[in-house]
């Protein structure tokens, strides 16, 4: 059970942390102020406060204060907390289009797009994982004010172009097919075009085809579609062949999902 009741010094400090820092510090923010004669004081000092669930690690070095109503949890967004582990990154992929209000589902898992490596985490209970892409393909989200912070989240049309360019399996192409279906009137589709252009011929074929059985323009997209010899499967399963795309797709999938 955590421990709600502070000692003065302990008080004191987070009152001085939070009007310095926010309410994401550092271990040398924390350490700084501390006046014990030795660093091991220093550092057990903090250790009590962690143990007691009024600091909560969201990396090394790094904590969230907490307050009575959140011990030993976060109150900072999930956004937030996939920049705090990873800063160049951005938001993307299914998180994205919920926070775009085009994904109603819930998640257990925050996916970003990031330009250097780095490993999956597990923080209470919800997993943060990072794609690692070139800086051709970093592009396409906006800042936003969450926390007192900046966190950085694609842009819809950039979620659903990272959808097909990082994670295209059937069950992907079927939620960019719906979503594209369902909320194209709420899209920017001559941004969702361009972002297309600059992805990977691969993405081009797939969106190309997707709009075309909307009924949608597809005129630039079917250009850059046949800019390659190589051709593109729209799943592993996909056998029927399209030569204006150049691309493998399953007919089931679009017939069922578009009702024709």
């Amino acid at each position: 059970m955590k421990r709600t009741s502070l000692t003065t010094s302990q008080r004191d400090l987070l009152e001085t942390l939070i009007g310095k820092h926010g309410l994401i510090v550092t271990t040398q923010d924390i350490l700084a102020p501390l006046g014990f004669a030795t660093e091991e004081s220093k550092y057990r000092f903090v250790s009590q406060l962690c143990e007691a669930g009024w600091l909560v690690r969201i990396k090394h070095g790094l904590y969230q204060i907490a307050d009575v109503s959140s011990l030993g949890s976060f109150t900072l967004s999930r956004f937030t907390i996939a920049s705090l582990l990873q800063p160049e990154s951005y938001v993307s992929f299914l998180t994205a289009l919920q926070f775009h209000g085009l994904f109603d589902q819930s998640l257990q898992s925050v996916s970003s797009v990031s330009t250097k490596r780095k490993a999956a985490v597990v923080l209470q209970g919800i997993r943060y994982r990072y794609v690692k892409t070139k800086e051709a393909y970093y592009f396409g989200f906006s800042s936003h004010a969450m926390d007192a912070r900046r966190v950085q989240i694609a842009e819809a049309e950039k979620a659903l172009i990272d959808l097909m360019q990082f994670h295209r399996t059937g069950t992907t192409v079927d939620l960019v097919l719906e979503t594209l279906r369902d909320n194209h009137h709420q899209l920017d589709l001559n941004r969702l075009i361009a972002y297309a252009l600059r992805s990977p011929v691969a993405v081009q074929r797939v969106l190309g085809f997707l709009l075309e059985a909307l009924q949608l323009e597809t005129a630039e997209l079917a250009q850059a579609a046949q800019s390659s010899q190589s051709v593109t499967r729209l799943s592993r399963e996909s056998n029927q062949f399209s030569s204006t795309w150049r691309l493998y797709y399953d007919p089931y999938f679009i017939r069922d999902l578009i009702g024709a």
